[in-house]
């Protein structure tokens, strides 16, 4: 499987999510049910989202290919007693770690990191392996193909998800979906602009930082009461059957 940058990462698109601390809060509460005893993140960056998951996990697995990020994961966590760090691609880390490879985990949590992965059937049947009975697969991706412009491609993108599409390759890889839906739809009209009709190629944490203050506590509010049919963003819960 191909993943994203297992020598270097940009990181930009990290460094507009940590100017957004509501927004990240409102991902982390998608998942809050599901996490529990032994989770791994896959692609966990410079820790941004790891924190959302630690006070869950008997014990935290994260997991960053990109050299350039892991000193600063490493930072962050080298004295978490809970934690441990992998720095490299998936298939290396199972392949020097064998008890990871087979139903060890609780949940296994991909935020922005699927839509890097050129063959996303392969790495979610490795994770399937993975997941102990009953185990779930956490899934946060972005969406809508129409959205698809010059920020993507920057940060090596292969694809947004239609719903439709991610629900097939999840199943596909044999899990039972549990929830499906669309994420941040007051996100699109401003993605949709930035990305596709001005073509930017920097992402701005300062607008970041306002859109988190000024739009997501209405928007995380509104879609607990309407669930919105498009938006910038999809949440996916997959359960490994056992089948």
């Amino acid at each position: 499987m191909k993943e994203r940058g297992v020598d270097e990462y940009s990181g930009e698109e990290l460094d507009a999510l940590a100017e957004t601390g509501r927004y990240r809060e409102w991902i982390a509460e998608q998942f809050r049910p599901y996490l529990h005893g032994k989770i791994m993140e896959i692609g966990a960056g410079i820790g941004t989202m790891a924190t959302k998951w630690i006070n869950y996990a008997d014990e935290l697995h994260l997991v960053e290919p990109a050299n350039n990020l892991f000193p600063a994961l490493h930072e962050k966590f080298q004295t978490c007693a809970s934690v441990h760090l992998h720095n490299g691609d998936l298939e290396n880390i199972l392949s020097g770690n064998p008890v990871l490879a087979k139903e060890a985990f609780d949940a296994i949590i991909l935020i922005n990191v699927l839509e890097h992965i050129q063959d996303d059937n392969c790495i979610l049947k490795t994770i399937y392996r993975m997941l102990k009975p009953v185990g779930h697969l956490l899934v946060f991706v972005p969406a809508m193909p129409s959205l698809y412009g010059s920020l993507d491609r920057k940060f090596g993108h292969y694809r947004r998800y239609t719903k439709a599409g991610l629900e097939g390759v999840v199943k596909k890889a044999g899990y039972e979906i549990i929830c499906s839906h669309y994420f941040d739809i007051f996100g699109v009209f401003p993605w949709w602009l930035i990305n596709r009709v001005l073509q930017s190629s920097t992402l701005n944490p300062s607008m970041a930082k306002i859109y988190d203050g000024l739009v997501v506590p209405f928007a995380r509010h509104a879609e607990k009461v309407i669930t919105p049919p498009f938006g910038k963003n999809l949440v996916m819960v997959g359960c490994k059957t056992g089948k």
